[in-house]
């Protein structure tokens, strides 16, 4: 698996799968974290699992990178201003547990 490692703060701010090509995992890195230069990243290859990647590093993952991801992979961001902004809706159990679950994810910023 590759990462992308803030070289002052030892900390993952970026992991792609499947693995990227060199050079891309910065980019990808520069537009999540804008306030980090790019001279302070490297790209690493680290042989873990993905649960000893999650257990390690998903409680380092930078709010701003989680809300990508959700909206990407949970909720856009869309939808749920939809549901937000009509209390009335009537949406599928499951859904509503992930709007939950964004809603919870939002308010931790």
């Amino acid at each position: 698996m590759k990462i992308v490692e803030c070289i002052s703060t030892g900390k993952v701010i970026y992991k792609q799968d499947p693995d990227f090509e060199d050079g891309k995992g910065i980019k990808s890195s520069r537009v999540l974290h804008p306030e980090i230069p790019e001279t302070d990243m490297i790209e690493k290859t680290v042989d873990l699992t993905e649960q000893q990647y999650s257990d390690r590093f998903e409680s380092e993952r930078p709010w701003i990178e989680k809300m990508y991801i959700s909206d990407k992979t949970m909720m856009p961001r869309f939808l749920e201003d939809l549901i937000t902004e009509n209390p009335d809706l009537n949406i599928h159990e499951k859904m509503k547990a992930r709007y939950d679950e964004k809603v919870a994810l939002r308010a931790t910023q």
